[in-house]
Parts: structure tokens; sequence; C-alpha cells
């Protein structure tokens, strides 16, 4: 199953910062992982540059005395874990937190979920880095149920014809498995098919084709979307409570609307780049998804992928 080696947790300064902090510390424990905490804060007006060094040491101290609080809740010993810190300013946060990404070889980073965009969607900062850091983004909201009843999604695409779509799917559902392991164990499966033409064909004059043969078509349709998410699962080696929601429907209405009806927790999915083009979905489908959810997000990009954030 995935395991994380190296964990970067990034706080802001602006906000509470203790569900990010416990779900980092969390999951460093469980992965047995490096686990790094930084405060990045915008970098101050000249007027206040004689200040920084202040501010720097009090971001710090805020931050470790965060994480003895988030060690309490997660029932973690002092001295098992150990964690470094830093506080920092820059002029370009998200930037600068990608090359820290880069520079030191973090495969997830961790980060409360900014607030202020009402209960659906990210804000800026957070759909930035979602765009264009290279590891798995884990994006957290606060869960309020204890970990026992933690409910975990994931939302694949079996048919897509690229291979490196085919082995994020594949990690998808491995980290998934991963992740509900952690908490209430049940992994629920979504995936979305359609046939577009379906209406056209059916109510159009100008359509020629026979109603039963377009009927036809649209069940064969289902049957090897069906086909393919079984051999994807299969292929992924996931055992274990897993629940299958095969669901007609656009993923970007679809995909939403099962996390509301079962009451996710957690969601995790892909943000796919398109050839040639670093940082952008296909389609944008993915960013249409991660705009209508409430829960906390896990984001992974596929193999292939390359950030368009340079280090210097």
């Amino acid at each position: 199953m995935q395991q994380f080696k190296k964990i970067l947790f990034v706080g802001r300064g602006t906000q509470e910062q203790s569900h990010g902090l416990t779900q980092a510390i969390g999951l460093a424990r469980d992965n047995e992982a490096e686990l790094t905490a930084i405060h990045v804060c915008p970098r101050l007006p000249d007027q206040l540059q004689p200040y920084k060094d202040a501010l720097l040491r009090s971001l710090d101290q805020e931050l470790k005395a965060g994480i003895d609080r988030a060690r309490e809740a997660v029932g973690l010993e002092p001295n098992r874990l150990r964690i470094l810190t830093a506080a920092e300013c820059t002029g370009t946060p998200v930037v600068h937190i990608i090359q820290r990404v880069l520079r030191g070889g973090y495969d997830l980073l961790v980060k409360e979920a900014d607030e202020g965009s009402g209960q659906n969607g990210f804000r800026a900062f957070d759909m930035q880095l979602l765009r264009k850091c290279p590891c798995a983004v884990w994006l957290c909201r606060p869960i309020t149920q204890s970990s026992q009843k933690i409910r975990v999604g994931v939302a694949i695409d079996p048919e897509s014809h690229e291979s490196s779509d085919y082995a994020l799917s594949l990690e998808l559902l491995r980290l998934g498995r991963s992740i509900a392991d952690t908490y209430s164990r049940e992994l629920t499966i979504i995936s979305c098919w359609d046939f577009e033409y379906e209406s056209y064909l059916l109510n159009s004059p100008w359509s020629s084709i026979p109603r039963e043969e377009v009927r036809d078509t649209v069940a064969e349709a289902q049957r090897l979307h069906w086909r393919g998410l079984r051999r994807v699962i299969t292929e992924s080696g996931i055992s274990g409570e897993y629940d299958v929601r095969h669901v007609r429907g656009r993923p970007s209405e679809s995909v939403p609307l099962q996390v509301d009806r079962l009451s996710l927790d957690i969601l995790v999915m892909g943000t796919v780049a398109r050839t040639g083009i670093p940082g952008f979905f296909i389609g944008n489908t993915a960013e249409n998804i991660v705009q209508k959810i409430a829960c906390s997000l896990v984001a992974l990009k596929p193999p292939d992928f390359v950030s368009p954030v340079r280090v210097d």
C-alpha cells in the first residue's frame, strides 16, 4: 500500500492549524515518515523589516506549541517522532513552498485549507498548490467524529487511454485504501460514465439511428466502463472493505453529489496536467470537482507530471 516517506506540513500563521497538524503527525507516525513543519508568511513591508526576526521567532514558537497539542491529540510521546520546524517570510509563498518540496524531495504536502470562501471549494492559494505542486497535496478541513468513523472516498477514471493516467488510477486506489485503513477501513470508489449523445440520437429529427440501436449502444458503453473499472481495481491489488459507486453522469456534477450523499470526510482524486502545458487540468474537470466539495481533499498528480515551478 501507499507509504509516505517525507512529509511537509505548511502553516500560514493566519488561522488555526490544529486539524492539519494532527493529520500530518498522525500520518508521519503511521508511515514512519520524516516530518518537517513550517510557517510561511508573506514578505513584510519595508517599514516592518526591523521586526522580521521577532515575527519569525513568534511564528516558530506558535508552531511548536501547536505541535505539542497535536502530539497530545494523537497520543504520541514527545520522543517518538522528531519534527523539524522553521518559520519563513517570502514574497512568493506558493512558489517558495513548491521549491521547498522540490529541493527536499517531499512526497506529501499537508496544509489546512484556507478559510473564508464559504463551505465548498478552495481558495486561490490552495488551488495554486493543487495545480503546480508535484507531490501529493492533502488539504485538511475540520473533522468532528472519531477516527474510526471517518469515511474515505476515491474518484477514478478507468477509461483513459494514456498510460500515465492509468498508472494514476492505480495509485489513487492504493492511496485511498491506505488512508481508509488508517480510519474506518471503509473505502468508497466513485467512477462516472456517460453517453452524452443519447438524448440527441433519440430525439433529434435528423437522426436515423433506430432507438433500440441507440439503447444497445448506451448499455454497451456502461458495460465497457464497468469492465474497465473492475480491471483497474483488480490490478491495483487493494483488499478489505470497499463500496463501488458506478454512477452515470458527468464527473464534475456526479462526484460532488456522491461526496455529499455519502457524507465523505476525505476525497482522494487526481489532478491531471495537459500535455505540454504544466499546471493545467484536462478539460478543467478536476478543478470543477474540487470547487464543489466541502470535505478534505487528497490530490495526486500523474507520475510524469512536471511542475512549472523551477528551483533556482
